[in-house]
Order: structure tokens, then C-alpha cells, then sequence
């Protein structure tokens, strides 16, 4: 299966939010699991780090590289992308539900590439033509 993962899966890793990190462990075995993340989720994490004091910017920032170098890639913007994103956000405001645009930006990865978005972020569910998952233990989405 090939995955993207988002902001809020990649910030548990990083932070070691052990039903999440356990999750994503055992994917990263598998020889048929691609995980990928965003360059908007690396923008997100790389600004979460170095917003950390600065003892611990440091820490996280080694943290999202480890984590970001375990990945099979980052996924680029690209004229697809942005393609994607407007029908997206067009969808979406069309029917009064608009989500945060930099995520609407990682949904519209998920799109291009087909792939399966990993979150806790429920509001990925307004778009029905994604397939979404959390693999943090609680309530699922």
C-alpha cells in the first residue's frame, strides 16, 4: 500500500506518540508499504522545530530529518498539485466546509498520486473520493 502521511501523523512520530510511531514502524517493514510525506508537511514540521526553544529546536529538528529520511520520499508541488487543489477547495466551498489550506494542499497530494491519507485530521473525510486512515489508537476517523 502506498501512504501519505500527514502533519498530525508526522508531528506524533517526532514528538514519539507510541501508538502512532508503533504504526508506522511496522509499515516501514513491509516491503509492499510506501510512505511518503508532503513538502508542505515538511514546511509545517521544519517551522514547528525551529519554533521550539532553543534546546529543544535542536532535538526536533534532528527528530523531523531522522523521520523524513526513513520515508520513501517527499512529494513535490507541482502544476497537478495545484490543479488538484483547486478543485478541492472549490468542492469544498462550494458546500460551506472548507478545511485549512495547507491541508487541502496535502489532500491534493494524496490525489495526484493516489495514495492514502494517514491522519487523525477528520475533516479529510469531506472529500470522498480520498482514502483516509489513522493508525493512532482512540477513535478512528
Amino acid at each position: 500500500m502506498r501512504y501519505l502521511l500527514d502533519t498530525t501523523t508526522l508531528i506524533d512520530v517526532v514528538r514519539a506518540h507510541r501508538p502512532t510511531t508503533s504504526s508506522i514502524q511496522a509499515h516501514l517493514g513491509q516491503p509492499d508499504s510506501a510512505l511518503y510525506a508532503s513538502a508542505i508537511s515538511r514546511g509545517e514540521l521544519v517551522r514547528g522545530a525551529l519554533g521550539n526553544p532553543e534546546g529543544r529546536r535542536e532535538r526536533e529538528s534532528r527528530a523531523v530529518e531522522e523521520l523524513l529520511g526513513h520515508l520513501t520520499g517527499i512529494l513535490p508541488v507541482t502544476a497537478e498539485t495545484a490543479d488538484a487543489f483547486g478543485e478541492i477547495t472549490a468542492y469544498l466551498d462550494g458546500r460551506g466546509q472548507p478545511i485549512p489550506s495547507n491541508d487541502a494542499w496535502i489532500a491534493a497530494t494524496a490525489m495526484e498520486h493516489g495514495l492514502i491519507i494517514v491522519t487523525t485530521d477528520a475533516h479529510f473525510g469531506r472529500l470522498p473520493w480520498l482514502r483516509v486512515e489513522s493508525w493512532a489508537e482512540g477513535p478512528q476517523i
